[in-house]
């Protein structure tokens, strides 16, 4: 049976699709030493597509950390106004489609 050893220092996991955690690592082999910049934060951000969420200066608090606990990082106010706007573009949809249906 084969299977493949993945290293990684830093995840991302998007919980209830509201909460963004972050959880970061000691880099004990120093693989990541090469990236600065929290480069690697953003990209597994950006993979798990809640870029446009995250509070920054909370992500740069548990990077320097490094402890392996996972920690909140969204930015609720970025959240909030999202999650306003899709409520009115989808109350525009349902309106556009209720009026296409009747005609």
């Amino acid at each position: 049976m084969e299977g493949e050893i993945i290293y990684r220092h830093v995840k991302v996991a998007l919980l209830d699709n509201k909460r963004v955690n972050l959880k970061v690592h000691r880099d004990v082999y120093d693989v990541y030493k090469k990236f600065n910049n929290l480069e690697e934060e953003k990209k597994e951000v950006e993979k798990a597509g809640v870029l446009n969420f995250i509070d920054w200066e909370k992500v740069k608090r548990v990077t320097q950390k490094k402890k392996g606990i996972s920690k909140d990082i969204e930015d609720y106010k970025k959240i909030k106004i999202t999650f306003k706007n899709n409520t009115a573009i989808n109350k525009i949809v349902r309106n556009n489609n209720t009026n296409l249906k009747e005609f």
